[in-house]
């Protein structure tokens, strides 16, 4: 399933049926209707991530001698 595809089950009128969902543990939404399911990321995931990313990139020193 594509991101267009996602965005028209989310806010069209085919949006019937499917519950959304936040993953705490993957930081991820996902959405799910009887037998189907779809993971997939959004604003907020992706920001989380990113955020959690520039953390660890700023709490971890690289050296650079180490080739």
């Amino acid at each position: 399933m594509y991101g267009v595809q996602i965005c028209e089950l989310l806010s069209g009128p085919n949006n019937s049926g499917w519950t959304t969902v936040w993953l705490n543990e993957q930081a991820v939404p996902y959405m799910y209707r009887d037998e189907q399911w779809v993971a997939f990321d959004n604003v907020h995931s992706v920001t989380y991530k990113a955020n959690k990313a520039n953390r660890i990139i700023a709490n971890h020193s690289i050296d650079h001698s180490v080739v």
